[in-house]
C-alpha cells in the first residue's frame, strides 16, 4: 500500500499486482477504508485509490448552500476546485499518443488494387478523425499488408509537411502501398499507422496553384463537419461515393457493438 498527503487529502493506492486492472476512485472518511476493502475482498482484481481528510461540506459541494443544521457547516461549492486537484494533481496522467493506426482483417483476400484501396480509405477515415480530434499531425504514414498466408510486411514515406486530412492521408497511404505491393499476392489483412506526430502548423501553399489556399481551407472545414456528423448521429450519416450500399464506413478497430463509430471490417471487393 502507498500513501501520502497532498494539500491536506490523504491518498492511499491499494495497487493490483497484475498490469491493466480496473481503477476505483473512492472518496470516503478515513476510517471507512478498512471495512469498505473487506467488502471488496471477494471482487475482480483491481486497483484501488481512496481519498480522505477533505472538508465534505467545502470541497464536496457543487454549489454554495446554507448549513443543514445549527452545528453544520454551510457548503462552500468548492467541487470544481476538488475535481481540478483530484484530475490534474493526484490521479496519474495517461501517456500523449505516439501514433495513430487502424487495421482489418478482411472475410476475404483481396486481390485488386481496386480493393485495397477501398480498404485503405476506410481506414484512413477513422485514422484521421482521431488526429483532428486529438490537434495533431502526422508526418510519417506506414501501410502494413498481411498476406493469406500470413506472412506481414510494411512500408513507409517520410512527408515534407504533417498531414491530418483524410484525403492527404489516404493519398499517401495509397503512393505507400503501390510501392509495397507487388500486384499479385492475395491480401488478408490491410494497416494505416500515423506517427512522427506535431502540432498541425498553417500550411505553405503554392500561390500559383488555381484555388489552391480556397481548396485546402474548404477540404479542413469538410473534414471538421465530418467529423461532427459522426459523432453525433453515427458513422453512416455521411459517406463516400465509394461506399455507396456499403454496410461500413469506417474499418477496423472495435466492433459497432462494443464502440460507436469503430466497425466491423469493410467487405472486400
Amino acid at each position: 500500500m502507498i500513501s501520502f498527503e497532498h494539500q491536506g487529502w490523504t491518498v492511499q493506492i491499494f495497487a493490483s499486482a497484475a498490469p491493466a486492472r480496473p481503477l476505483i476512485v473512492l472518496p470516503t472518511f478515513a476510517e471507512a477504508v478498512a471495512p469498505v476493502r473487506e467488502a471488496l475482498a471477494d471482487a475482480p482484481d483491481f486497483t484501488l485509490v481512496t481519498l480522505s481528510g477533505f472538508d465534505w461540506e467545502g470541497d464536496l459541494s457543487p454549489w454554495p448552500a446554507p448549513a443543514l443544521g445549527k452545528n453544520s457547516a454551510p457548503f462552500a461549492g468548492h467541487a470544481d476546485a476538488a475535481l481540478a486537484l483530484l484530475s490534474e494533481e493526484l490521479l496519474p496522467q495517461p501517456e500523449a499518443n505516439k501514433g495513430y493506426g487502424n487495421s482489418t482483417t478482411l472475410p476475404a483476400d483481396v486481390t485488386t488494387e481496386a480493393g485495397a484501396q477501398r480498404v485503405l480509405l476506410s481506414l484512413c477515415e477513422t485514422v484521421a478523425m482521431r488526429l483532428r480530434r486529438d490537434g495533431k499531425a502526422a508526418r510519417c504514414i506506414s501501410v502494413s499488408l498481411r498476406s493469406a498466408d500470413f506472412v506481414t510486411f510494411s512500408h513507409q514515406t517520410m512527408l515534407r509537411e504533417a498531414v491530418h486530412g483524410t484525403e492527404e492521408l489516404f493519398r499517401c497511404a495509397c503512393r505507400v502501398f503501390a510501392e509495397a505491393w507487388d500486384g499479385q499476392t492475395p491480401l488478408r489483412q490491410l494497416g494505416v499507422q500515423a506517427t512522427r506526430l506535431e502540432e498541425p502548423q498553417p500550411r505553405q501553399l503554392d500561390l500559383f496553384a488555381v484555388g489552391g489556399a480556397q481548396q485546402y481551407a474548404r477540404k479542413a472545414i469538410l473534414d471538421g463537419t465530418v467529423d461532427a456528423l459522426r459523432e453525433k448521429y453515427g458513422e453512416g450519416v455521411i459517406r463516400r461515393a465509394r461506399f455507396t450500399g456499403a454496410d461500413t464506413v469506417l474499418a477496423g478497430g472495435l466492433s459497432r457493438e462494443r464502440r460507436t463509430g469503430i466497425t466491423k471490417p469493410l467487405d472486400a471487393e
